[in-house]
């Protein structure tokens, strides 16, 4: 709150004249003096306000977007490489179990061995 304080000019000999210069001059720089405090106050305010929303929002949108456009190209290419990889194995198995050798499912070296063993045997043995 300001004090009253004494004109910079010499008084007037009308003291109503001079309460009313006073009073006006003193009234134009209190009300001056708090619309800018208050304005400033209010901008500075405002201000901080929208440019925290608008960063968290902006960071909170970018951050999701990057995150769901990494995830779904990382994934996809996974996919893909674990797909090849799997029809790769598939018909290695396939090629492999077709043309005997042992990198088939389900081929057992030992049986077939003991299998050429017998035969073997049987021949050898009816020639004698």
């Amino acid at each position: 709150m300001r004090t009253y304080r004494e004109p910079d000019r010499e008084p007037t000999e009308n003291p109503t004249e001079n309460l009313t210069e006073n009073l006006t001059e003193n009234l134009t720089e209190n009300l001056t003096e708090n619309l800018t405090e208050n304005l400033t106050e209010n901008l500075t305010e405002n201000l901080t306000e929208n440019l925290t929303e608008n960063l968290t929002e902006n960071l909170t949108e970018n951050l999701t977007e990057n995150l769901t456009e990494n995830l779904t190209e990382n994934l996809t290419e996974n996919l893909t490489e674990n797909l090849q990889l799997s029809q790769r194995q598939e018909q290695e198995a396939a090629a492999g179990h077709a043309l005997g050798t042992c990198s088939g499912p389900g081929f057992r070296l030992d049986s077939l061995r003991s299998e050429i063993m017998a035969s073997s045997h049987n021949v050898l043995w009816r020639k004698v």
